[in-house]
């Protein structure tokens, strides 16, 4: 049968995150190569390495924020629009641009299951306060910006 799970390691995210829903997984950290720690997990672990500070957690972890993706279901709990927009742009095939950069760090709670861009777009307006305008080339939606009203 095998094992279930997900690694998320993006350039635009210093964390790294191991999900297993079923069977078993092994991660190990590697240093100028030696294998320095073995984690093994269990189903419904996840194991998140923080590579700005080296740091390793192992806890549980949302199914739907995990792999929910697979079923076009994004959600987030608390998180930081910095850490939103960069998933959703993956999502979207679109690049997400603020003009406010003080929105960033905003953290919100927001669930979008199989949303047109369009309505995502409308939803961020409405946490942020900021107008969205999508760009598009060629008739191609190259990006969403948000500006000030």
């Amino acid at each position: 049968m095998g094992s279930k799970f997900e690694v998320s390691a993006y350039t635009d995210n210093k964390t790294i995150s191991v999900s297993l829903l079923e069977g078993k997984v092994r991660v190990s950290m590697i240093e100028k190569g030696i294998i320095d720690k073995v984690t093994v997990l269990k189903p419904k672990e996840q194991l998140l390495y923080d590579e700005g500070n080296n740091d390793i957690k192992l806890g549980k972890f949302d199914s739907i924020e995990a792999v929910g993706w697979k079923d076009n279901i994004y959600k987030f709990e608390n998180q930081p629009l910095s850490e939103i927009l960069p998933q959703l742009g993956r999502a979207y095939g679109v690049k997400f641009k603020l003009a406010d950069g003080s929105v960033l760090a905003q953290k919100v709670t927001v669930k979008f299951e199989k949303n047109s861009l369009q309505t995502v777009v409308n939803v961020i307006k409405n946490l942020t306060g900021l107008d969205g305008k999508i760009v598009k080339v060629k008739n191609n939606i190259r990006e969403v910006l948000f500006l000030k009203k």
